[in-house]
């Protein structure tokens, strides 16, 4: 699957818009249907995507920006046939990782509220929206529920620097590998200059929060790299406040960029409260991760 910012233009985006409408008057009277058409989803301010694999078209979706902070996701819809395949997941991290790109600090929509919205209830819930009162030019409606997303305050996915040593070599220690201060200054030159990885942190303003670091290596057999998580670590202060999530949206972002077809990761059995992470960001365990430790050749 990829993902494009689209012109709205084809003639299977404009069949999947007309799908989208003829559900929404299906399920919500006609006064309580707000569902965008094209010509208003080509006004400025609404930045419009639609997820492909190959010629097919999956989903579509959009974000209009309310103000400098402040967007509505718009427009959000899997084509009939494609349900269950993860297109919606995957616009929607998409979708989130552009917000934070932007500088905005909250997503908010509108939805329905009858039983044919209660797909799209689970999969906002599941990526951490939550119910709120209308906003914009909103009013009550007992057809209309509101949910919104915080996307910081302030808080911002980067390029880690040697500067961050400190605040990394705590947050690997709170991981479970003590005793990093005099490696990771090295290790943060390293990756910050290989071709193949890149480590990033999750701030807000000077504080470090998070750090996620990745590698990309090529496939053999397959046309795509695939992505891997070495290392993710949120701090124990800033958890609950999305910043895992950003660092993984950002990692997603970075591999679609790449060509990568799939993300994998190692997550060790003791570590449940990650399982239950990684599983709300759509991951599935894949067995079977064999490894072999070998001696370092500078260590005894």
């Amino acid at each position: 699957m990829h993902i494009e910012i689209d012109d709205l233009r084809r003639p299977q985006v404009a069949e999947l818009l007309e799908e989208h409408l003829e559900d929404m008057r299906a399920w919500s009277p006609p006064e309580s249907v707000h569902a965008l058409d094209l010509d208003r989803l080509r006004q400025p301010g609404i930045t419009f995507w639609t997820v492909w694999e190959g010629d097919e078209l999956l989903a579509c979706g959009a974000i209009k920006r309310l103000d400098a902070l402040h967007g509505e996701l718009k427009s959000m819809r899997t084509a009939r046939k494609a349900r269950g395949r993860g297109a919606a997941t995957l616009l929607l991290r998409h979708a989130l990782a552009q917000a934070r790109q932007w500088g905005l600090q909250r997503l908010s929509l509108e939805t329905g509220t009858t039983e044919g919205f209660a797909a799209a209830h689970r999969l906002y819930a599941r990526h951490g929206f939550v119910d709120c009162g209308p906003f914009a030019d909103y009013a009550p409606d007992p057809f209309s529920r509101f949910m919104t997303y915080v996307l910081g305050p302030g808080v911002q996915v980067r390029d880690a620097c040697v500067d961050d040593a400190s605040a990394i070599s705590a947050l690997l220690t709170s991981l479970g590998y003590p005793g990093t201060e005099n490696l990771v200054p090295a290790k943060i030159a390293l990756l910050c200059s290989h071709p193949d990885a890149r480590l990033l942190v999750a701030v807000d303003g000077d504080q470090v929060l998070g750090v996620v670091s990745l590698h990309f290596v090529p496939q053999l057999a397959l046309a795509g790299d695939f992505c891997r998580i070495s290392y993710l670590c949120v701090g124990d202060g800033a958890r609950s406040r999305g910043v895992g999530a950003a660092l993984v949206a950002q990692v997603e972002a970075m591999a679609r960029e790449r060509g990568c077809d799939r993300i994998e990761l190692h997550c060790h059995s003791r570590r449940v409260d990650a399982h239950r992470f990684y599983d709300r960001q759509g991951y599935e365990e894949s067995p079977k991760y064999l490894m072999k430790l070998l001696a370092h050749p500078n260590l005894p």
